[in-house]
């Protein structure tokens, strides 16, 4: 006990330190308001340190360096989480307890599920603005992934405990647009099925399958340009204080008989944990007009809302059952402890009660110490949306123009687009919230200079 407590009242001095929350919270309001050299130059010095938050801050990181043009950087960034998440699921489903001393904080971040997927999401936008070599393997890593979490996730009674997610039509959808510019017309049509069924707000499916079925990519003399619009703010972390629910107290027990931790019966008390906030949308969609002409709006392929919301609902029991060990295991050591010490002064009453405590001091630092994991990517978007204009062979200055209720909703952006006879052209534009300066980057044949966003 007397070793124990100066470790601990250092471990207390520690949460003098910045949390994860408050060193990106620069980079983040720089980002959300249209400065994204600014936010990608502020991340920069952390993820040069390195360390156990070095992914979190990369995610971070993505965005504000394809907003800004840094397509390659931007890759080889996604790239290196998407290989680091990978690594960490290869380790033990328990490796979480060697943060029982303190908490989740406390291990390399290991990323949330949605966060994984998008990730190959994002490489394969980012890859198409490029050259697109890889977008294929990118996309089809999107569909595998998916699988790949389901499998091996823990089992509760039985069943896998992330059996319930939702299949995302996203990776299927760029699957499709890829083999249909390769004429495998029939693969294309199987995906674009997938798309309604998984996707049914897409409002462009019911095209995609006719036209595959049909076995015709684009008129003579036209190519065809895909807009993905990454649209508003996505969800982020907040700590929170909640109590375990039946559910979670019998994750509790299989733990704990896991670690062959044998735990009497506790009383019920209220746990920090994670949750999600979903900032309010400020967009609905994005109208795309092209030379002047009326164009077409795009719709959604992915609610990024939606898919964090369902899958950590699905999670929820199993973040506070750990959670809930942990702390029942802060008890029980400390408890140890104390009646250790107690059995050498059994004899002195006073020695015993000031052992008590101390231990309840012990306790009380320890326990304070502790914080939920609110390590995330937050700035992603809330939603991905998507609209396909075949266009003459030719150069096209395109318009885009955020709508919410049918009205402009905050600032339109230009840029011009080459496109190719019985090609596929590509662009992503960033709009993180509708009061944001938009960032819009369009793909260009090998030969071509790239061409420059304006916001009028």
């Amino acid at each position: 006990m007397r070793r124990i407590v100066p470790a601990l009242l250092c471990l207390s001095a520690l949460l003098g330190c910045a949390s994860f929350d408050e060193e990106v919270r620069p980079a983040r309001e720089a980002y959300f308001t249209g400065r994204y050299e600014e936010a990608a130059r502020l991340l920069e010095p952390l993820v040069e340190d390195g360390g156990k938050d070095q992914p979190a801050y990369m995610l971070e990181e993505a965005l504000p360096l394809l907003a800004d043009g840094k397509y390659k950087k931007a890759e080889n960034v996604l790239r290196h989480v998407r290989d680091a998440f990978d690594e960490y699921e290869k380790q033990s489903a328990f490796e979480w307890v060697q943060a029982a001393l303190t908490d989740d904080t406390a291990i390399a971040y290991p990323g949330e599920d949605y966060e994984k997927i998008l990730i190959r999401v994002m490489l394969a936008l980012v890859n198409l603005l490029r050259d697109g070599k890889d977008a294929l393997a990118y996309a089809n890593q999107v569909i595998q992934k998916q699988v790949e979490i389901i499998d091996r996730s823990p089992e509760f009674e039985g069943k896998k405990i992330k059996a319930n997610y939702k299949e995302i039509g996203i990776g299927r959808y760029l699957v499709g647009l890829l083999r249909e510019e390769e004429y495998r017309y029939s693969t294309a049509l199987t995906y674009y099925r997938k798309v309604k069924a998984l996707e049914p707000q897409f409002i462009y499916s019911d095209e995609d399958i006719e036209r595959a079925r049909n076995g015709v990519h684009s008129a003579k003399g036209h190519g065809v340009l895909y807009v993905f619009a990454l649209v508003d703010r996505g969800p982020y972390k907040v700590q929170v204080v909640d109590r375990p629910s039946t559910r979670a107290l019998n994750m509790v027990w299989i733990m704990a008989s896991i670690l062959g931790k044998d735990l009497a019966t506790p009383s019920i008390f209220p746990v920090k944990v994670p949750a999600l906030r979903f900032p309010e949308r400020t967009i609905d969609f994005v109208q795309v007009s092209v030379d002047d002409r009326n164009g077409r709006p795009t719709s959604e392929i992915m609610n990024v809302h939606s898919v964090a919301k369902q899958q950590f609902d699905q999670i929820k029991d199993w973040i506070i059952a750990r959670a809930f060990l942990r702390r029942l295991l802060k008890k029980a050591i400390v408890e140890a402890g104390k009646r250790a010490v107690q059995h050498q002064y059994k004899k002195n009453s006073d020695a015993r009660a000031a052992v008590e405590a101390g231990a309840f001091l012990v306790s009380a630092i320890w326990e304070g110490t502790e914080v939920a994991d609110t390590r995330c990517w937050g700035t992603l978007p809330a939603s991905i949306q998507a609209v396909r204009l075949e266009l003459p062979v030719g150069e096209h200055v395109i318009r885009l123009v955020p709508q919410v209720a049918g009205n402009p909703a905050g600032i339109p952006a230009e840029a011009r687009v080459m496109i190719e006879d019985d090609r596929n052209a590509y662009c992503v534009a960033i709009f993180p919230t509708g009061r944001t300066p938009p960032a819009v980057h369009v793909s260009r044949p090998p030969f071509e200079q790239p061409p420059q966003a304006s916001v009028p």
